[in-house]
């Protein structure tokens, strides 16, 4: 691995989704970041796509280990090593998912007719990320429910891109950034904390369709709600809102979709310091 930042990027045929994994030097080349960045998707194979992003992501993150430590390795050898290591992790991995056991309210939603049961069912209710994957394959091998992803991120009003660094990273006060800025610590911080992003998830079947969408402001504990607790909001094709509609708002930054159900996730994100 060369001390120059690397990008791939990458065209799956057979989930129809793009996908980009970069490897982002420190300035001083001790350290690097590796990020990957993924297409929006919609209506495929959820356990097809977990499955490649699981894959894909152990074999970047083991190359990257084995040719520091053995650079001289061939590659043809390795890259079949690793693929194989990858995919017997995520079998481990998806067994392990399958036996978990899916919150009876998730599939209670899922089967509901009207606004008013889905309502009812998640009032109150939690699940870990865990249980929500596990939902989410369930929802497809058994009910018929393909998945859809949508995410965005929006700086702040009057942020110029341009003088955006490739990477920050903000840890207990101090600012790490790669790339060139004339930005302050103190402005690169305020960017970092007044962005907004939202992730939405979306199970299609025909007409029918069920979202979940969290935004980077609840995993961070700073909404208003159960002393922080961080949440996913819910939808479905049952509230009145068309699904196009709903999308339009997820990718929008200031969306408006109010008056949802909450639902806590647990073990994820920052965790309200609760009795």
């Amino acid at each position: 691995m060369t001390d120059q930042s690397r990008k791939f990027v990458a065209v799956d045929k057979k989930t129809s989704f793009w996908y980009m994994e970069e490897i982002i030097f420190d300035e001083d080349k001790k350290g690097f970041t590796v990020a990957f960045t993924y297409d929006d998707i919609e209506r495929i194979n959820p356990i097809e796509y977990y499955k490649k992003r699981f894959v894909e992501r152990n074999i970047t993150l083991s190359r990257i280990m084995f040719t520091k430590r053995y650079p001289w390795f061939p590659e043809f050898i390795l890259e079949k090593v690793l693929l194989n290591d990858a995919e017997k992790d995520w079998k481990e991995h998806y067994e392990k998912i399958m036996k978990v056991e899916v919150p009876t309210f998730l599939l209670s939603a899922l089967k509901a007719d009207n606004k008013k049961y889905q309502e009812k069912f998640l009032r109150g209710m939690e699940y870990t990320p865990a249980q929500f994957e596990a939902f989410i394959f369930r929802a497809f091998l058994e009910h018929g429910f393909t998945l859809s992803i949508y995410s965005t991120e929006h700086l702040p009003n009057g942020t110029d891109e341009k003088n955006v660094p490739r990477l920050i990273h903000a840890q207990d006060g101090e600012i790490h950034k790669v790339g060139e800025t004339s930005l302050s610590d103190g402005e690169l911080k305020q960017i970092v904390e007044q962005r907004s992003a939202i992730y939405g998830k979306i199970l299609d079947k025909g007409d029918i369709w069920h979202c979940f969408f969290i935004t980077i402001e609840s995993i961070a504990g700073k909404e208003n709600w159960k002393d922080g607790q961080p949440h996913f909001h819910y939808i479905s094709d049952k509230f009145g809102i068309s699904r196009d509609e709903v999308v339009k708002q997820l990718k929008s930054k200031d969306y408006k979709l109010f008056n949802l159900p909450h639902i806590e996730l647990k073990g994820y994100g920052v965790q309200p310091n609760n009795p």
